[in-house]
């Protein structure tokens, strides 16, 4: 058995198991994690629970930690730069003539 807690990157999205670690981590905390894609912040919505190994469909991986003010404003600021990289690419889609 593993002991894993469900954590949910979109608000109505796939829930994925990691490892709590050494983290004391609960429902409705915000915890950064890697994931295949990058490093993410994600939300806790399950607690901790044990899972038999079988059931886990990839290797489990730990959580880094828990999500700090710093984290936050790093999340705000890739908002912002990802608006702005989506209208500059949006100029040029128009600029160029291109479908």
């Amino acid at each position: 058995m593993k002991t894993v807690i469900g954590v949910r990157f979109k608000h109505a999205g796939t829930i994925y198991y990691f490892s709590p670690g050494s983290w004391e981590c609960h429902v409705g905390d915000q915890v950064v994690v890697e994931t295949q894609h990058s490093i993410e912040m994600g939300n806790v919505v399950i607690d901790k629970k044990e899972v038999l190994e079988e059931d886990l469909i990839h290797p489990l991986k730990e959580i880094n930690s828990i999500a700090t003010e710093k984290d936050f404003q790093k999340e705000e600021q890739n908002k912002i730069d990802a608006a702005k990289a989506y209208d500059i690419a949006t100029e040029k889609i128009t600029h160029h003539q291109l479908e």
